[in-house]
């Protein structure tokens, strides 16, 4: 009788293991697909509206896809930004995950800015890791000038992220990062003096407050309903060489099953200007988003 169940095992226990494992596999934690619009203000002179969706497909890959539109008012100017990203990844809840995606934002008639991202994260156990290589050009129009002599000039810049987050300390979680980017030689031609007669303010100022490195922590406490975060950071400039603060706090509660709410608040100071003076005013931004589950 031993004998016959030996053989019985050594025949079958291979199979009924694949099927066990199998069945272990089946069951996935589906997460929610979700639908967000968004507002903020700040009290210097600019406001944007966003909108964004996130899409679960089976085995929680998902697909996202946001768009956004910002107006900033200088000196009687008015400036309009329109960006909008795309992004698609494997299960944020599995050991390991990949993302990629890409980002687009500019003035027409002015710069564009186009972003290519791919995200690695792995989460064997309660810590997780992640590299972030990204790719920008930034572009704009120009007519032969002193600065550029090409009708279209094309720069590019590239960016290294380091995160790491730890989540064994339910229901508490904290988070650091890190980039470090490197751009073209020519982003340091549009600091040249005769630069702001022959290209746009707005596309000057962007490559010239392009972010060279960035360093941030951020801490978080979730509940069933409710959750708070809060993340301080620091970036410098890498032609400007200006460098910030930002201390940013967030909010979330969750009235129902599918609706939720958030506040975000943050206040962005300047440490170091290229006029060396630090007394600029704080830029205090406030923002609502409602987001709705499915």
């Amino acid at each position: 009788m031993r004998l016959i169940t030996l053989v019985a095992f050594l025949l079958l226990g291979p199979r009924l293991g694949f099927a066990a494992s199998t069945r272990e596999a089946e069951p996935i934690y589906k997460i929610p697909s979700s639908i967000t619009v968004s507002g903020t203000s700040s009290n210097a002179d600019t406001k944007s509206i966003g909108a964004g969706v996130r899409l679960f497909l089976p085995q929680n890959y998902w697909v996202d896809a946001t768009f956004d539109r910002a107006t900033e008012q200088t000196d009687e100017l008015e400036t309009k930004t329109i960006g909008g990203s795309f992004s698609v990844g494997t299960d944020p809840l599995d050991q390991y995950s990949l993302d990629l995606g890409f980002d687009a934002f500019g003035i027409e008639d002015q710069f564009q800015v186009q972003e290519a991202r791919v995200r690695v994260a792995a989460m064997p156990t309660s810590f997780e890791s992640i590299l972030e290589i990204r790719s920008a050009r930034f572009s704009f129009a120009n007519s032969p000038n002193a600065v550029f002599q090409n009708r279209e000039v094309i720069l590019d810049a590239h960016t290294l992220r380091l995160e790491f987050g730890w989540y064994g300390w339910t229901p508490w979680s904290v988070r650091a990062w890190t980039e470090l980017v490197q751009v073209a030689s020519g982003f340091s031609d549009l600091a040249r003096p005769l630069a702001p007669i022959f290209i746009p303010v707005t596309a000057i100022s962007t490559a010239l407050s392009w972010p060279g490195e960035e360093y941030g922590f951020s801490t978080s406490y979730s509940r069933r309903l409710w959750g708070a975060r809060i993340t301080v950071s620091t970036k410098r400039a890498i032609i400007s060489g200006d460098r910030t603060a930002t201390l940013a706090v967030s909010g979330d509660y969750k009235w129902t099953r599918h609706l939720t709410s958030g506040v975000r608040i943050s206040r962005v100071s300047t440490l170091e200007a290229t006029s060396g003076s630090t007394d600029l005013d704080p830029i205090l931004t406030t923002g609502l988003d409602l987001t709705y589950s499915f």
